[in-house]
């Protein structure tokens, strides 16, 4: 039981981490307390379409604060129950270096804090901040706190160049080879989410635009996006992800896997005006069954993102 447990809580987290896509500020917002399923409301709105780009300035500093909550329960046989929760801080700081003539975004992008506590199975409590009393486990995560990775994308959010190398490097000085592969496929599912795709055209509220299908590992996610507002003075949109996953019947060895149910509800917002991305809200609850040789198993699974963005 242990191993599939840990492996489904791992595949959600993966999951929230790709969906928590950050984005942008949030003048002529109403002052209500938000949810995931509560987004923010302007005051006025405006039904014509709008255009949606990147616009990042060289020199700007961008610091993003990632709060994530997963919980998550097995049953076995409807009886034995195992719950397992997580709490995990991530804050780390893109600078931008360039901007060509094409409107094309070089900048840098690194991890500054780490925090995590995890109970059920695994009892696990980091903190980068106070790295000299964690676990020898988290030394390689520590190793890669700090370090900048290069990345170029577009105006509408496609990455165009990126180099993991000295990420790898950090981990490999570390001496931990498997959680510097899963280190790596974090910041990959970062960088996607930080810098989503746009819509090609200008799109109004009401309407809703393709951005694909993201394959991660064994696991399939389709992805579109309603724009649920657009502000009166056309200057900030709210928009919501959609997304279906698809996992493979073999993504956990010697485990078969079938979704049962799954719902994701959440907002983000863009900066029309400026181009930059900023706050988040997402929930994403899926449910799972488990089945091996030695017991079948139900997984329940909660995942709740919030993202605040700051602009130096």
């Amino acid at each position: 039981m242990k191993s599939p447990s840990m492996n489904a809580l791992k595949t959600l987290r993966s999951w929230g981490c790709l969906c928590a896509v950050l984005w942008a500020g949030s003048t002529g917002l109403a002052a209500d307390p938000l949810t995931p399923e509560k987004p923010p409301t302007f005051s006025t709105s405006s039904k014509e379409p709008v255009l949606l780009r990147y616009q990042f300035k060289t020199g700007q500093v961008m610091k993003c604060g990632v709060d994530m909550a997963v919980a998550a329960k097995t049953s076995t046989g409807g009886q034995n129950v195992i719950n397992m929760g997580q709490d995990m801080r991530t804050e780390f700081k893109i600078s931008v270096t360039g901007v060509d003539e094409k409107g094309n975004i070089a900048a840098t992008i690194k991890t500054t804090r780490m925090k995590l506590e995890m109970t059920g199975l695994a009892k696990v409590s980091y903190d980068s901040d106070n790295a000299n009393d964690a676990d020898e486990a988290f030394k390689a995560v520590t190793a890669m706190i700090n370090v900048d990775i290069p990345i170029k994308f577009s105006p509408v959010g496609e990455i165009l160049e990126t180099d993991l190398e000295p990420l790898r490097l950090a981990a490999r000085k570390a001496g931990d080879a498997a959680m510097a592969k899963s280190i790596e496929d974090s910041t990959k599912k970062m960088f996607g989410g930080t810098f989503v795709q746009l819509s090609a055209k200008p799109i109004a509220a009401g309407e809703n635009y393709q951005v694909g299908t993201v394959v991660d590992d064994k696991t399939k996610i389709h992805l579109s996006y309603d724009i649920l507002s657009v502000s009166g003075d056309k200057k900030q949109v709210v928009m919501a992800p959609k997304a279906t996953f698809e996992m493979a019947d073999d993504a956990i060895p010697g485990a078969e896997r079938k979704i049962k149910s799954q719902d994701m509800v959440g907002w983000r917002l863009f900066d029309v005006e400026n181009g930059l991305p900023g706050d988040s809200q997402m929930k994403i609850h899926i449910v799972f069954d488990m089945k091996s040789k030695d017991e079948n198993s139900t997984v329940d699974v909660t995942t709740v993102t919030k993202v605040s963005m700051k602009v130096e």
